[in-house]
């Protein structure tokens, strides 16, 4: 979705204006800006200050937005014409759209990020709700073929502007067909866990130089549970035109066969960094980068026993329009991963096993 916010959602409701739309107010190092509101209207005023339906109107204002989160109206200085009682005055609206549109691009929407497997500090304001879809296609592992699809549908809601919850459903296709031919190839659908997400931000990139937010994410399911905690930080550049992103990431796994059995334990400590550049308005690419170290056992729980440290790089390209954006990325494994338990199949030829040789990943997203 676009990087901007909509003055409606702040500025009062009071008449004689109909609702606009607002130019963002996200801007950084800029205590406001002058920004230019156009909207149409079938409504026209009476004589004794009502609206009724009627002729067609043009209505142009000039507004100053407040740089500071959440936005607020400042100034709002309308014009009304209609298209019976005068010609709007093209001149001046193309004049002012010039002065803000470079602007416009540069603004930065609340819950949006242009990287496909890092998390910023960007999260949805006070009572923002957003439906998400995730799709990762994953391939690639010795000794056989291996594919796996990896869903997740996920409803966000902002409870204040610093803190963000959100609810996962987690499901999984599997597709594993061995390179020896007496070994059984499987396919199999499953819905795997439910998640619940809670983001906490303590500052933010636009306010302050660095961005910093805390992520944790508990999944439950019937024969795999997790806890994933983050760290995230980020920082903008030549006026959010450059977004650099960092995440800390560990995460406590539980594993078992589908048909019961006790729970293996698991710990992945992961390192993802990441820039991405506006190109042009709405459009974003960008590279990221995964260090992954896995090991045995939980981490500061019971003996954990390293067992390989692997690294993938990929690019990644995002797209927002209106209410709505969607991101792709890919991510391959390079020849560089390292064994650390001394068993011979953990990696092979410089991959891990453990690790997909390729992931790409569709990320979509829709405000309402």
């Amino acid at each position: 979705m676009p990087r901007e916010a909509r003055l409606a959602d702040y500025a009062p409701a009071h008449p004689p204006y109909p609702s606009g739309y607002g130019l963002p107010s996200l801007c950084n190092n800029r205590p406001s800006l002058i920004g230019l509101i156009m909207s149409m209207s079938e409504q026209v005023m009476t004589s004794a200050g009502e609206w009724e339906p009627g002729i067609q109107s043009r209505i142009v204002r000039v507004v100053r937005i407040d740089s500071l989160r959440p936005p607020r109206l400042i100034e709002n200085h309308s014009y009304f014409r209609t298209q019976e009682t005068m010609k709007l005055n093209w001149g001046m609206v193309f004049s002012a759209a010039a002065l803000t549109l470079p602007l416009l691009s540069g603004a930065a929407r609340a819950d949006e990020t242009p990287f496909a497997a890092l998390y910023t500090t960007d999260i949805l304001p006070a009572g923002g709700k957003e439906v998400e879809q995730w799709l990762t296609w994953e391939h690639g592992r010795p000794f056989e073929s291996w594919n796996h699809v990896e869903g997740r549908t996920e409803l966000e809601y902002g409870l204040t502007n610093d803190f963000q919850i959100a609810a996962y459903l987690n499901y999984d296709y599997f597709s594993v067909r061995p390179n020896d031919p007496a070994e059984p190839s499987t396919e199999t659908l499953d819905f795997t866990s439910g998640s619940i997400e809670a983001i906490y931000r303590i500052t933010d990139p636009y306010t302050h130089p660095v961005g910093v937010a805390l992520y944790l994410e508990p999944a439950f399911g019937p024969d795999a549970r997790e806890i994933e905690a983050k760290i995230l930080l980020d920082s903008h550049f030549f006026d959010d035109r450059l977004i650099l992103a960092l995440n800390g990431i560990l995460e406590y796994e539980w594993a078992r066969d589908a048909g019961g059995g006790p729970f293996e334990h698991a710990t992945e400590l992961t390192l993802l960094a990441g820039a991405s550049y506006r190109v042009a308005p709405g459009f974003y690419a960008g590279l990221e980068f995964e260090a992954k170290h896995e090991g045995d056992g939980l981490l500061f729980g019971e003996a954990f026993h390293p067992a390989a440290d692997s690294y993938r790089i990929g690019p990644t390209l995002h797209y927002a329009r209106d209410n709505w954006w969607v991101t792709a990325g890919y991510l391959a494994q390079l020849p560089t991963a390292a064994t650390l338990n001394g068993e011979p199949d953990e990696v092979v030829g410089g991959f891990a096993h453990e690790v997909p040789r390729h992931s790409l990943r569709f990320r979509f997203g829709v405000e309402f």
